[in-house]
C-alpha cells in the first residue's frame, strides 16, 4: 500500500498529508512572500474541508495598506486586530479584557488614552465616552467618569458618578464651572476664591461690586451680603429685607427696611452723635434711660 505524503498540482500548489515541521539550530524561518506588493500573504487555520475556508482564523499581511491583520470568525478573514506596519499602532475590532494583570502605557511625550465616539448624531446629554469602575463585591458598576455632550454640536463637559446607584456627584461644564451634588469639605488647607492661594481659612478676591452672597429660602429672595459696594467694604442685604445681627443665637441688632436700628442691649460709646433730622425719643417709662457721665451738648432743640 502506497500512502501519499505530498501532492503537487498543476498550479504548483503543494498539499501535505501530515504535519510539517521546520527545525533549525540557528532559528527556523518560514518565509511567505507574494510576488505582488498589493496582495495579501496569509496563513489560514480553519476546520472542515470547504474550498472557501470557514470557522477558523487567519494571520495576514495586507500589502496594499501595509497592515498586519489577525482574523477569526465563521469567515476566517474577519479582522479582529490590525497593526500598522510603519507606526505599530494596534486597533481592536471588539472589547479587550485583561485578566490578572495591569495595563502599562509608556511614552516619552506623555501617554494619552483616547476614547472616540463614532456616532455622527450626537445631541445634548449624549455620552461621548466614559470609564466605568466595577466592583466584584457588588457585581456591578460602582463609579464612573463620563464625557457628556452639552451642545447639539457635541461640545462636552465631564461628570463624575459614585455609589452603587451611579449617582452624579460632580459636574464640570464647558465653561469650567463646577457643580457639586453634596457637601464640599476642605481638609488641611485654605480655600481661595478668585485667587491662587490664601493665608486665611477662606478668602475671596473679586473685582467691582462683588462679594459673598448667601440666599435664604427656596426663592433666594432673602439674602445676606459681605463684600464691596461703591468702593466700600459692606455687610448687609442686597434686597429690601430686614438685616439682623445675632449673638449667642439671639438678636443683638435689628435693621428694618427703613434702615432703623433696634438694639437689644445697652449702647456704650465714648461719644454719641444724634443727627439734626428726625426726632430722638426715650421711650422707657420705668426709668430714665439716659445716663451721662461727662456732659451733654445740645446743638438744637426740636419742636
Amino acid at each position: 500500500t502506497t500512502n501519499v505524503a505530498l501532492t503537487l498540482d498543476s498550479s504548483q500548489n503543494a498539499t501535505f498529508a501530515g504535519d510539517v515541521n521546520i527545525s533549525n539550530s540557528s532559528g527556523a524561518t518560514l518565509n511567505i512572500n507574494t510576488a505582488l506588493s498589493a496582495a495579501d500573504s496569509k496563513i489560514l487555520l480553519h476546520e472542515g474541508s470547504t474550498a472557501s475556508p470557514q470557522n477558523g482564523a487567519s494571520i495576514r499581511y495586507d500589502g496594499a495598506n501595509n497592515l498586519f491583520k489577525i482574523g477569526v470568525g465563521t469567515n476566517v478573514d474577519t479582522t479582529r486586530l490590525t497593526i500598522a506596519r510603519d507606526t505599530g499602532n494596534a486597533t481592536f475590532a471588539g472589547d479587550v479584557t485583561v485578566n490578572g494583570g495591569n495595563i502599562n502605557i509608556n511614552s516619552s511625550t506623555g501617554p494619552i488614552i483616547t476614547l472616540t465616539d463614532t456616532d455622527s448624531t450626537i445631541g445634548v446629554d449624549s455620552i461621548i465616552g466614559h470609564i466605568a469602575f466595577v466592583g466584584t463585591e457588588i457585581a456591578s458598576e460602582t463609579s464612573r467618569i463620563a464625557s457628556v455632550s452639552e451642545t447639539a454640536g457635541g461640545e462636552a463637559g465631564l461628570r463624575f458618578y459614585t455609589g452603587s446607584s451611579v449617582t452624579q456627584a460632580l459636574k464640570l461644564d464647558i465653561s469650567q464651572n463646577a457643580t457639586f451634588a453634596g457637601d464640599v469639605t476642605v481638609s488641611g488647607g485654605n480655600l481661595g476664591v478668585g485667587m491662587a492661594a490664601s493665608s486665611f481659612a477662606v478668602e475671596i478676591e473679586t473685582s467691582g461690586n462683588n462679594g459673598l452672597k448667601v440666599n435664604a429660602g427656596t426663592s433666594g429672595a432673602e439674602e445676606s451680603y459681605l463684600g464691596n459696594t461703591g468702593g466700600e467694604a459692606s455687610v448687609g442685604t442686597l434686597t429690601n429685607h430686614n438685616f439682623r445681627v445675632i449673638q449667642n443665637g439671639a438678636t443683638a441688632v435689628d435693621f428694618d427696611t427703613s434702615k432703623n436700628a433696634t438694639f437689644a442691649g445697652t449702647i456704650t460709646s465714648g461719644a454719641l452723635t444724634v443727627g439734626n433730622s428726625g426726632t430722638s425719643r426715650f421711650t422707657d417709662t420705668s426709668a430714665f434711660p439716659l445716663q451721662i457721665s461727662r456732659g451733654l451738648d445740645v446743638d438744637s432743640v426740636g419742636p
